[in-house]
């Protein structure tokens, strides 16, 4: 296995569908743990998960290429918004430069190309939660590339952080901003690897 710094906005499964109780000597321990056990067998460890097999999507992914993620979490951690800004053409004006300062997020997507991108992630995750109350964006950071017991290899992104999209208008090029959730390591990644044989910290 071996793991790499890389990140980007994307739009997931249900990532906290596997958290849950802490087991402890309390009443109604046993209840919970069989309770998370249930809920850890709902969860879809096989290769269609993203979660546990990550495949790049020009349609449910921005890929962010700077600054570093540890300065994105950072700044998301304190409450900042990030813009974005893409590769300009020719006849596109740059909405940020890689040199410029500031909460500025760079994509390697054309500039017309990332504000569509990033409005039809805003849409959807928008749907999802007026329909399931379920949200569905995420920044991935850290992607561990493994082989399971037959040899396939898998990318799986490791941290997983909350986020949301917002716009003042149709024609405004979303901003990110993180949601008042807790980040945490992928929970599919961490079942099946379990199956594996190892823990992750």
């Amino acid at each position: 296995m071996q793991s790499r710094d890389e990140g980007g906005v994307t739009e997931l499964p249900n990532a906290a569908a596997t958290e849950g109780f802490q087991h402890a000597s309390t009443p109604g321990a046993d209840v919970r743990a069989a309770l998370q056990t249930w809920r850890d067998s709902l969860v879809n460890l096989t290769g269609s998960n993203r979660l546990i097999n990550f495949k790049r999507s020009r349609t449910g992914m921005v890929e962010i290429i700077g600054p570093s993620a540890a300065t994105i979490l950072e700044g998301l951690r304190q409450g900042r918004t990030w813009k974005f800004s893409g590769e300009a053409g020719a006849d596109v004006p740059a909405t940020g430069s890689r040199t410029s300062v500031g909460d500025v997020l760079h994509s390697s997507m054309a500039e017309k190309d990332l504000g569509a991108a990033l409005h039809r992630l805003l849409k959807r995750s928008t749907q999802e939660y007026l329909d399931r109350g379920v949200s569905i964006l995420y920044v991935a950071t850290g992607m561990l590339h493994w082989r399971d017991e037959d040899g396939t290899p898998y990318a799986s992104p490791m941290l997983l952080l909350p986020v949301e999209l917002t716009a003042l208008g149709p024609r405004d090029v979303p901003r990110l901003q993180v949601r008042d959730d807790d980040p945490l390591v992928n929970p599919a990644l961490g079942l099946r690897l379990r199956q594996l044989g190892v823990t992750l910290p």
